[in-house]
This record gives C-alpha cells, structure tokens and sequence, in this order.
C-alpha cells in the first residue's frame, strides 16, 4: 500500500519508519527530557563551552555512565560535584553514546532505509564533553 503525499509517494513501511519524536519521547519522558538538560546545563558551567563533545572518543560516555551506575550501586544517589542525581548523569552519558553512534547503528539494522539520519555537521554542534 502507498500513500500519497502532496508530490512524494511513500509505502507504509517507509512511514512506519519515520520517528514519531513528540509522541514517542517528549510525551512519554518529558521529566527525563528536563533532567538531561539540566545535566547539559551543568556540563555547559563546568566545560564553559557548549561544543566539543566529539572531540572524546564513545569509551568515555561508556565509561562515565558506568562510574555513575558504580556510583548509585554504593548507595550513592547524589553526584557530589553537580548536586543532581547519577541517574540524570548515567542518562545524558547515554544518549551521547547512543547519538555518537547513531549513524552506524542505523546502517546496521536497517541498511539503505528512509530512517531519518540528520548529516552529522548539523549534530556537532551544542553537544557537551562528558558529566
């Protein structure tokens, strides 16, 4: 079955593909959306730089997400230097790695599909070294 949109024909599947992000995400997690900015905030006031992220290799969001989850199995839930839970920490560590290898992974599972990728010099901009 095809569906016809204004120039465009797009199957189903296609369609299917596409991210629903407001119903997908923003609505199901919005608590989790502001916890993670908060934790970009801090990494903005503790790096001064909104940039740069990229610059570090995927090893040390996986590394600090695990010193988080190190960090809450003591019993600590408190991240001492930032005053916000580890949980927000071990999530914006979490989403650098799975955005640093979005691209790869979307070759992998689904190679030439329409999912959506955005050119990866229109993602490196307003990212944060890790938290």
């Amino acid at each position: 079955m095809t569906l016809r949109n204004k120039s465009t024909t797009t199957t189903m599947a296609e369609k299917a593909l596409k991210p629903k992000v407001r119903q997908g995400f923003t609505r199901y997690f919005s608590n989790a959306v502001i916890a993670v900015t908060k934790i970009s905030e801090f990494g903005f006031r503790k790096h001064g730089s909104w940039g740069g992220w990229r610059n570090y290799p995927a090893e040390e969001y996986e590394n600090a997400c695990d010193r988080h989850t190190a960090a809450l199995g003591r019993g600590e839930i408190i991240d001492p230097e930032s005053g916000y839970p580890h949980r927000w920490h071990k999530a914006w560590n979490a989403l650098a790695e799975v955005e640093f290898h979005y691209e790869e992974d979307c070759k992998m599972i689904c190679p030439g599909s329409a999912i959506e990728m955005k050119p990866a010099a229109s993602r490196a901009n307003g990212r944060l070294p890790t938290t």
